[in-house]
């Protein structure tokens, strides 16, 4: 539960804090490409804060 919540936060302030959502399409490219980003280039503590690739 505690890592949902965790990946909740920051897809909240990290990405939806920073636009304004044009509907549900809209919202579900803005998470699609969060998605992406949060796999590929953001950097986790876990991985010794470097990306997966």
């Amino acid at each position: 539960m505690a890592r949902i919540e965790r990946w909740i936060h920051s897809i909240k302030h990290e990405c939806l804090d920073h636009f304004i959502v044009f509907g549900e399409r809209h919202l579900r490219y803005l998470i699609n490409e969060y998605v992406d980003y949060y796999h590929e280039f953001r950097p986790h503590q876990g991985l010794g804060n470097t990306p997966s690739s």
